[in-house]
């Protein structure tokens, strides 16, 4: 893992993470108690910023852009009332395990005030509500350790299964003060997946072989991976026909004559 020292703003050092990442465009709603997240976001060359009028779609098109990319999609909500405008198109990309990373701004620590406008309540945390569709959620507390929590929130979204992860920033963080820490150069490299045992391999192929009615059940792991023609060529090989689950309409074409589409959508066959 290849490092590199910054010394810089705790915003500029989340940017200049993002960018390090490999993340080419953040969506968001903006807020006034992260301006200078902003401030340095606008003005790297390398991040472009994507501004929506609403939280319900700077989480879709963060969705939309992990699904066509294959890439992560990184958002940004202001508080928790923002989150909590996200969470319809947010329950839609947990359900489709898509690669999101969302991060808050966090301002109710507790030590000022018993509410701050537009924030949930110190007492249930910053991450609580969008716990239930994420697959993990953290709270960054020192800025030294901000390129480490983009990073790892990064790599955990991209890590089968896929999901969306939310980070936490509270945002006491985001002042004028200096910070001295290390970026971590390069896109983050999810487990690598090791090639099949060929006995297992053989397992299988001697299955299909002698199934009298075998069916291919297919999910959203196939165009994740990059799958699509190799499931493809294996059902056309055998002749085998195609289900797939309730939303999943990309691992094999569903006008592939083949394709006989998901449970509920058999009558008739």
């Amino acid at each position: 893992m290849q490092t590199r020292s910054i010394t810089a703003t705790p915003s500029r050092i989340m940017v200049e993470q993002l960018a390090a990442s490999g993340v080419k465009y953040v969506f968001y709603n903006s807020g006034s108690r992260e301006a200078r997240f902003f401030d340095a976001l606008q003005t790297h060359p390398d991040i472009h910023g994507i501004l929506a009028l609403h939280e319900g779609n700077v989480a879709s098109m963060a969705g939309g852009y992990a699904q066509a990319a294959l890439e992560p999609g990184v958002m940004v909500v202001h508080l928790g009332a923002g989150l909590a405008q996200c969470m319809g198109q947010l329950y839609n990309i947990w359900l489709d395990g898509l690669p999101v990373v969302i991060i808050t701004f966090a301002g109710d620590t507790g030590s000022f005030a018993d509410t701050i406008t537009l924030d949930l309540d110190h007492s249930v945390g910053p991450t609580s509500i969008a716990q239930p569709m994420t697959k993990a959620s953290w709270t960054v507390l020192e800025p030294e350790g901000l390129p480490q929590a983009i990073e790892r929130a990064l790599r955990v979204a991209m890590t089968p299964p896929l999901g969306p992860v939310h980070l936490a920033v509270y945002d006491k963080l985001l002042g004028d003060q200096q910070v001295t820490t290390d970026l971590i150069l390069g896109k983050p490299a999810p487990p690598r997946l090791s090639p099949p045992n060929p006995a297992d391999v053989d397992t299988v192929l001697q299955a299909l072989r002698g199934a009298q009615k075998p069916l291919l059940y297919v999910g959203d792991g196939i165009w994740k991976r990059g799958a699509s023609s190799e499931a493809t060529a294996v059902a056309e090989h055998f002749g085998l026909p195609v289900m797939a689950n309730y939303d999943e309409n990309r691992a094999v074409d569903r006008n592939h004559a083949l394709h006989i589409g998901r449970p509920g959508e058999l009558t008739g066959h």
